[in-house]
């Protein structure tokens, strides 16, 4: 079901992302998540590398730019103290968009998630679990 007033929130908090470039958690299903990457593909920091956790256990040496990570909630516990740890060295040149189809804060209440991890990465929390793909 869409409901305009998520709607338009989530448009509020996309252009957040765009004019500052602070890390963010998009939740939702793919085709959600895809079509606010592209929403936000022009104004994210360049370049733009992925990440995916499942297919490679380290995040690609980056020291500016802007890295998204798929599928956050499949981070295993040593990928997510690693990770923790790179953000922690790095200075803040690099935005990091992480993605996941789930809740996170569940899998953080549970002991599975690195709190101060979720924290770090979830300044703008973009639930678009009820979004069009037209966002």
């Amino acid at each position: 079901m869409r409901v305009e007033s998520h709607d338009a929130r989530t448009t509020q908090d996309l252009a957040i992302l765009r004019a500052t470039h602070v890390h963010a958690l998009l939740v939702g299903p793919p085709v959600a998540v895809e079509a606010a990457i592209e929403t936000l593909r022009s104004d994210l920091r360049q370049p733009v590398v992925t990440w995916t956790p499942t297919e490679t256990p380290h995040p690609p040496v980056l020291t500016s730019g802007t890295l998204i990570v798929r599928n956050l909630a499949a981070l295993e516990r040593e990928q997510q103290r690693w990770f923790l740890e790179w953000m922690d060295q790095g200075d803040g040149r690099v935005q990091i968009i992480s993605t996941s189809g789930r809740h996170v804060w569940s899998l953080v209440e549970r002991g599975a998630f690195l709190k101060p991890l979720y924290y770090r990465l979830g300044v703008v929390y973009v639930d678009l679990n009820d979004a069009s793909a037209d966002v």
